[in-house]
């Protein structure tokens, strides 16, 4: 696994989801592995049932849901302490790749 991809959640569903989009678009245009891992600080607009669904869609996708909202920090170190690849990327809700950005 080459990049994994952290995003902290909270009650972000738009955002999430064209941030999740943009990521699958972007990264498949390129050599590297990615893998996607969500971790969720309890929202309350849906967003727990959307990143449900996109778990169990791919095996690269991964939603870690916590019961209480930890906070960006300790939500981040969850992310990480699960992550696979041999690099880190952390991101916002509110991300969107450009054209070649993800494979440079």
């Amino acid at each position: 696994m080459d990049i994994s991809i952290i995003i902290v959640n909270y009650n972000s569903l738009d955002f999430i989801k064209k941030c999740i989009s943009s990521i699958r678009e972007h990264a498949g245009k390129n050599r590297l592995t990615c893998e996607i891992l969500v971790v969720d600080n309890n929202s309350s607009d849906g967003s727990v049932k959307y990143l449900k669904e996109q778990d169990k869609k791919s095996n690269s996708f991964y939603l870690i849901a916590n019961k209480n909202n930890v906070g960006f920090s300790r939500a981040s170190n969850m992310g990480a302490l699960k992550a696979k690849g041999k690099y880190l990327l952390f991101l916002n809700p509110d991300t969107r790749f450009i054209s070649g950005s993800l494979g440079e």
